[in-house]
């Protein structure tokens, strides 16, 4: 999935209009690529231990399994953005549900079969 949409996914959560704004979701500043890098890192990381590459535009492809990109990281996106905007009813609203759907994502490893097959 392409960064944009999830731009679009975190507007809609927020009720925000950045087309208003700026006329494209491609034309946006770059505090909105930040906070898509940012949590883009945060579960890139979960899963993988080296090989992250920063997108540098709206346009670019974002790496990671379906469930993140359509169920976590918009929450996060929207958290960040909500930030930005002096909203900090709905940064921590959106912060909050991000975090809960990110532990969700992670899976622990430590809890594996402890008793050999025989």
């Amino acid at each position: 999935m392409i960064a944009s949409k999830i731009i679009e996914k975190a507007m809609k959560l927020l009720g925000y209009d950045i087309l208003q704004k700026t006329g494209s979701v491609t034309d946006i500043d770059e505090n909105v690529i930040t906070a898509i890098n940012t949590v883009y890192a945060d579960l890139y990381y979960l899963i993988n231990k080296d090989g992250f590459n920063e997108i540098t535009t709206a346009q670019e492809n974002i790496n990671l399994p379906e469930k993140a990109l359509n169920d976590i990281m918009p929450y996060g996106v929207a958290s960040f953005m909500a930030s930005f905007q002096g909203d900090s009813d709905n940064q921590q609203f959106f912060s909050t549900i991000y975090n809960l759907k990110r532990k969700g994502f992670v899976k622990d490893e430590s809890a594996q079969d402890a008793i050999p097959t025989v």
